[in-house]
C-alpha cells in the first residue's frame, strides 16, 4: 500500500534549496518511505521520543558534502 508524502511549508523550503546533484536520490528515498513505511523505519532512540518510528538516510553531493535527512512519526501512524 503506497502512501502520499506531503511536505509542509518548511520542508518545501528546504527541498527547494537542496543541490540538484542529490534531488533524484532524495526523491527515490521518499518514494521508498511512501511505498512501505514499516519496512524502512526503525524504532526511535534519543534524541527522538521512544514512541516514534524514524526514517533516516544520508546523501553525498558532487562536492562530497554529506546531507543527513530524518523523519519521525508516531508508532500509531506507521503501517496504517
Amino acid at each position: 500500500m503506497n502512501y502520499e508524502v506531503i511536505f509542509g511549508p518548511k520542508a518545501e523550503e528546504v527541498y527547494e534549496s537542496l543541490p540538484l546533484s542529490i534531488l533524484d536520490e532524495f526523491d527515490k528515498q521518499i518514494d521508498r518511505l511512501a511505498a512501505n513505511p514499516p519496512a524502512v523505519a526503525v524504532p526511535g532512540k534519543f534524541p527522538y521520543p521512544p514512541n516514534r518510528m524514524i526514517f533516516h538516510f544520508d546523501l553525498k553531493d558532487f562536492d562530497e558534502q554529506t546531507w543527513y535527512f530524518g523523519h519521525s512519526s508516531p508508532n500509531t501512524n506507521v503501517g496504517r
